[in-house]
């Protein structure tokens, strides 16, 4: 060949040595210069007509570059009738190979390659010099997308996939060489086909419906060692592999790469990673976070960041590519609730107005939990770069209900989001979001503010009624539509909504939980019995179904208060049993349910942590997994360290009052000792309280009274703790202490009988006979109605791909 004749002159030296370096130009000048003896125009016709190809190639300039093609092509054929060197006219013929694609004569360059015999070249054991080598591959990669377009399919496409499998060795081979040969940091073009060529192959395979071979070849191209020339093809590459994974390879399917086939190699194989210290992910979602993340790392340092009007496209491709990268990235992690909060830090240098890059960032710190001031403000800077968009209206105020627990602010954010909304393609969401908002404010505002609570209670309704009469019939309307009607005690409406939303989602655990309420509510405790037994079938660990169980087994069994106390042994035993990876979905069942206590708010959360603290540290309760912590997962923020906390903090409450009704006081003293520290918290109002119940059996009243005015003071909205203390100083004889508490109580919570009745007692005494009358039937009536638990769950609300999902409260109040 050209590249190997014996006895070079310096000349010829420096000629080769700029033909492996890709100087065309300095070749071009040195074959003008070169005299015409004889018995170089051969090689000075080839010369010429490479050089003028390859600066084809490389140039952007049409006209000229048309003039180079043509001149190039003479020089090649005047090569070829020139020449006798063999060597040379194999070189000369797969240059016009290449000539001849580049022309669109696809059939005809296909037809010079198959002459030339390229296939002998490869097959020798002497190394290929690295102009030869590309060439070489450069042939391959021509012949098998040309053999692509041949009408017989079959052979050609399996005739085009060997081909372009040789190209793709052959070029990693290439780059490999000459990384050694220059450097380290030198970057190598190969120019546009072989860039094709080297991701062709799997492409085709997965033409041919061959997924497995086209992931082989894939991991292949990735597992080469890698150089600063192979950056780009590889952040290409490792996207696309992560695509194939996500689309076409089941988690059945995945197997681990075998690195041991890999290590077979040759003077035209790449050079391959292998070894013990090699990480091979196992696991088909290691491997694709894996990859996602090598490409989104490559892909971001390519970021154009000038800003100037001639980089706009290819600013915007580089940016089309990345994002497309993250889109993936939170599609392979979202199933598994994780985020990469780096990777948005990251693109934030190169994000300046780039509303999707926002987006995505504020979601990421939404769902961690961790940071709720800070989603506010990218949400917010969301809204200023669209100002016609009302999703990041509707995210803001999600958290605002969710983590920062501002019903207030959360409804500015919901009416910005309607009036955004002028097309109406969000109305559903955003009328779901303003019907839970206002229902929030309502159960919020106390008893003295009548007017203002009903403005709240109309206003909900009336978003609700409005999600009804959209295009789609949404089960979450006609649920708050029933949880109005059971706040109002119209018992009869609510179950009809109950039971038109479970027609619409029969497995919306809300929904059935309100059903068995409102049966409860009307008395019907063997028929709610029935229905959560049969629910409980279908969700025979939902914790909920069985603490509602466990309530209504007390009035339903003849030895009640026994079985519903080994129903909440078996709750403690599944509780104690959730894996650490489970307890955030302690409680994820359809839409998320959560056990609270009666007016739990984050202010108290918080006073008693502060309080614990100043306590002692050391007792502070500690969790199932050993984190300590003197609330619901405060210090790491998780919605399930909260759920599973609020769950063990009523289920220990509900122990302790059934050793009471069975005369175990006792047993519930030591009950309550027990878990103390470990659940309640050392100064927690429910411990508080339940320390109050247990001395006001034992007729303790003035111990009781204590304990009681201890909560109040940690929570001064916990309606039973002001209803207990009201009863307290009632059998202690003081009335006035007794009426002004039990009015406190009335004014968290009106729908509470017993307060009610407690109060007709304490105004008989003070012989305001008409209003004790009217108290007591007040407590009558409201007794017709009340379910067997009316306080068990909290209200809170989820939002995933951009739409609400309802977790509502199933507390009625009035």
């Amino acid at each position: 060949m050209a590249s190997t004749t014996k006895g070079k002159t310096r000349t010829e030296s420096d000629i080769e040595k700029y033909r492996e370096e890709g100087e065309w130009r300095k070749i071009l000048e040195l074959a003008q210069s070169i005299g015409s003896d004889g018995g170089k125009n051969g090689l000075i016709e080839f010369l010429l007509g490479e050089a003028k190809l390859e600066l084809y190639l490389e140039g952007g300039d049409l006209i000229r570059g048309q003039n180079l093609l043509k001149e190039s092509r003479a020089h090649l054929k005047s090569c070829l009738n020139a020449s006798n060197c063999s060597a040379l006219q194999v070189d000369a013929n797969l240059l016009l190979a290449k000539l001849h694609f580049m022309s669109g004569e696809q059939s005809l360059a296909a037809k010079v390659i198959e002459a030339s015999g390229i296939s002998s070249i490869i097959g020798g054991e002497k190394p290929l010099p690295f102009r030869i080598m590309k060439l070489v591959a450069e042939s391959f990669a021509i012949k098998g997308m040309c053999l692509e377009k041949e009408k017989n399919v079959d052979k050609g496409l399996e005739k085009a996939i060997i081909c372009l499998t040789k190209a793709s060795d052959l070029t990693l081979r290439y780059l490999q060489n000459m990384e050694k040969h220059l450097g380290p940091y030198a970057n190598v073009s190969v120019g546009p086909i072989l860039e094709t060529g080297i991701q062709r192959a799997p492409i085709l395979f997965m033409q041919n419906d061959q997924i497995a071979k086209a992931f082989n070849q894939y991991r292949n191209i990735m597992n080469a060692c890698e150089t600063q020339s192979t950056l780009n093809t590889r952040q290409v590459v490792s996207r696309k592999l992560a695509e194939l994974i996500l689309r076409n390879v089941s988690r059945s399917c995945w197997t681990p790469f075998d690195t041991s086939i890999t290590t077979i190699s040759g003077h035209w194989k790449p050079h391959r990673y292998f070894g013990q210290s090699l990480f091979n992910p196992r696991e088909r979602e290691e491997e694709i976070v894996l990859l996602l993340l090598i490409s989104e790392l490559l892909a971001s340092r390519n970021v154009v960041l000038d800003r100037g009007t001639e980089f706009n496209d290819t600013r915007r491709q580089s940016l089309e590519n990345v994002i497309a990268i993250h889109d993936l990235l939170v599609i392979a992690l979202t199933p598994f609730k994780y985020c990469i909060l780096d990777m948005f830090e990251r693109a934030m240098k190169f994000s300046f107005e780039i509303k999707h890059i926002w987006l995505q960032f504020g979601l990421s710190v939404m769902e961690t939990k961790k940071f709720p001031l800070r989603a506010i403000l990218i949400f917010k800077e969301v809204a200023r770069i669209d100002d016609s968009d009302p999703v990041p209206c509707i995210l803001a105020a999600k958290v605002y209900i969710l983590e920062l627990n501002n019903a207030e602010k959360a409804l500015e954010f919901a009416l910005e989001a309607l009036s955004r909304d002028t097309e109406g393609a969000m109305s559903s969401r955003i009328n779901l979001t303003l019907g839970i908002v206002n229902a929030i404010l309502y159960e919020e505002e106390t008893e003295t503010v009548k007017k203002l609570k009903k403005v709240h209670l109309h206003e909900s309704i009336r978003y609700f009624k409005n999600l009804i009469k959209g295009p789609v019939e949404d089960h979450l309307a006609y649920y708050h539509i029933g949880l109005h009607m059971a706040h109002q005690r119209v018992i009869n409406d609510s179950m009809h909504h109950a039971q038109l939303a479970l027609v619409l989602n029969p497995y919306h655990l809300p929904s059935i939980q309100l059903m068995i309420l409102c049966l409860s509510a009307c008395k019907k405790y063997h028929e709610a019995l029935s229905l959560c037994e049969a629910s409980l079938e279908e969700y025979p660990d939902q914790l909920v179904l069985l603490y509602v169980k466990a309530n209504l087994e007390q009035v339903v069994s003849e030895n009640g208060y026994e079985i519903a106390l080994q129903t909440a042994k078996h709750m403690l035993r599944c509780c104690k049993n959730l894996p650490n990876e489970d307890k955030d979905k302690v409680l994820y069942c359809g839409n998320n349910v959560t056990l609270t206590g009666t007016n739990y708010d984050t202010l108290s959360l918080k006073m008693e942590q502060t309080l614990s603290e100043i306590v002692s540290l050391d007792s502070c309760p500690v969790l199932g997994d050993g984190a300590i912590t003197s609330g619901p997962g405060l210090e790491d923020g998780s919605l399930g360290q909260k759920q599973l906390w609020n769950l063990q903090l009523h289920l220990w409450i509900l122990i302790a009052e059934l050793y009471i009704k069975l005369g175990l006081i006792s047993e519930a003293e030591a009950c309550v000792a027990e878990v103390a520290n470990v659940v309640f918290g050392p100064l927690s109002h429910q411990l508080m309280f339940v320390k109050g119940i247990l001395a006001k059996a034992r007729q303790r009243y003035a111990e009781a009274k204590a304990y009681f005015q201890n909560a109040i003071s940690i929570n001064p909205r916990h309606a039973r703790a002001l209803q207990q203390l009201g009863h307290s100083y009632y059998l202690l004889g003081n009335q006035l202490s007794a009426d002004k508490y039990l009015r406190d109580s009335l004014n968290v919570d009106a729908t509470l009988h017993e307060t009610w009745s407690h109060m007709g007692c304490v105004l008989n005494e003070l012989g305001e006979h008409k209003s004790a009358a009217d108290c007591l039937v007040t407590a009558i009536q409201l007794e017709a109605t009340a379910p067997i638990y009316p306080s068990i769950l909290h209200q809170e609300m989820f939002l995933s791909d951009f739409s609400l999902v309802s977790i509502e409260s199933l507390k009625f109040v009035l």
